[in-house]
């Protein structure tokens, strides 16, 4: 078994690092970079404020951008040693626990997961919650939390919820577990280390920014987005996408796994299980609910239920069966996620963008401008940016016309572009708008 478990573990790490070389279209990627990498070169961000929902992942692009030169690759390169690491001190702990078969379970579970095969290894904030939740499940997953755990506990909660708000559940599980095995002393330890990281990652950011903005985007993410009656008759209404549904199956799961063993052996549930019903109650309150929220709560729930013995019996065929079926989606993935005709181009048009770069007005989504030097308009991201400014006239402008909706400010600079007789390419999922080249003065005589 365990031979099998490493052979499968180099094929998963292997597929993320060559997944990084593929430029598949998504406008979050370069969101959540645009930040570190304009003040990296002291360039205008142009109202892209991504630092505001996570100053731990921008502190960590900073210190990356600071070393090497803001790029997609760069950033791609630490996301899939993040996976591969979390992946692997998970089956460490299973394996040393008696629990191999569970450990290939979860590498099987990471082969069929239809996210991971698309963003585990990109730059955006999925694989360093995952990397986290092995670590904050490394103390959070004790019977027993000493003051000491408790605190370590609330640092990492802390940093984890800097990571991303919307895991802001996390700190519940521990909670209820404490208060229900009546741990005050160790509660108060964490509650009060956990609101001091968190206040410190976001008030930093809040200081050395446009508060307005910053306030903006919070509502756009939190008030916005919370209507707890409306959002929780919103669950019972239709079928969820194929992702949503295998998050929520593995939550579940999981999660309905150690609920019943604890009622079977009369024990109380650990913080991990309490963390996963908080987390999936308090997706249900969020009228934005897409399958990225649902991965850190599916993910935690395998890691729970493994760790107390899931599939601990389950049979060395079956476990193979599981493996082999879970390469065989693979096969889907690929075909529809990577050599789809409509995900090819990005990288041409890269190359075409960094033609111009010199001495050309550009406008692009930013996953393909990370690594330009050269100040830059960020396009098609919905109500992630602020409209363009009027006065402002690309010569060369990238569209992202699937992936992301157009603004109002792409659509104006694509009409003034047109109106110069640009010419327009199609490459996968984007538009490259190029105006003729300027004349070159006429020497004096």
């Amino acid at each position: 078994m365990r031979s099998l478990l490493i052979v499968f573990y180099l094929l998963l790490v292997g597929r993320l690092f060559l997944l990084d070389g593929v430029l598949e279209p998504t406008n979050d990627e370069g969101l959540w970079q645009w930040n570190a990498r304009c003040e990296q070169w002291n360039l205008p961000a142009h109202g892209i404020l991504h630092s505001a929902l996570s100053p731990v992942n921008h502190a960590i692009n900073r210190v990356l951008f600071a070393l090497v030169l803001p790029s997609v690759m760069a950033k791609r390169i630490v996301c899939s040693l993040l996976v591969a690491a979390a992946a692997g001190f998970a089956c460490l702990r299973l394996v040393r626990r008696g629990n191999a078969a569970g450990a290939a379970m979860l590498l099987a579970w990471l082969w069929l997961d239809p996210y991971l095969f698309r963003m585990g290894s990109w730059a955006i904030l999925e694989p360093l919650l995952m990397f986290g939740l092995v670590a904050w499940y490394g103390i959070g997953g004790r019977r027993e939390l000493s003051v000491r755990d408790a605190l370590m506990l609330g640092v990492l909660t802390g940093l984890l919820i800097g990571v991303k708000l919307t895991i802001i559940w996390l700190p519940a599980g521990v909670c209820a577990s404490l208060l229900f095995t009546k741990k005050f002393k160790e509660l108060a330890v964490f509650m009060g280390v956990t609101t001091g990281v968190i206040a410190i990652c976001y008030v930093s950011v809040y200081l050395c920014v446009d508060h307005e903005r910053f306030k903006e985007i919070w509502r756009q993410h939190m008030v916005a987005r919370t209507d707890p009656v409306a959002n929780v008759l919103g669950v019972f209404r239709g079928l969820p996408d194929f992702r949503t549904a295998f998050y929520a199956a593995t939550a579940l799961l999981g999660g309905g796994w150690c609920v019943w063993r604890a009622f079977r052996s009369g024990s109380a549930l650990g913080a991990a299980p309490w963390a996963v019903i908080a987390g999936l109650a308090a997706l249900a309150t969020q009228s934005c609910r897409p399958e990225r929220y649902f991965f850190p709560v599916a993910f935690l729930s395998l890691l729970a239920a493994m760790d107390a013995g899931l599939f601990r019996e389950c049979h060395r065929r079956v476990v193979a069966l599981f493996l082999i079926v879970a390469m065989c989606a693979n096969v889907l993935w690929w075909r529809n996620f990577v050599i789809s005709p409509a995900n090819a181009g990005g990288w041409a048009v890269h190359e075409k963008l960094k033609d111009a770069a010199v001495g050309r007005i550009i406008a692009a989504p930013p996953c393909l401008a990370l690594d330009l030097r050269c100040d830059v308009q960020p396009t098609s991201m919905g109500l992630l940016a602020l409209p363009a400014d009027e006065n402002y006239h690309p010569d060369v402008l990238a569209v992202q016309i699937e992936a992301a909706e157009p603004t109002s400010g792409d659509s104006r600079m694509t009409a003034e572009l047109i109106r110069r007789q640009a010419v327009v390419t199609a490459k996968g999922f984007y538009r490259l708008y190029e105006a003729p080249a300027a004349p070159s003065p006429t020497p004096a005589k």
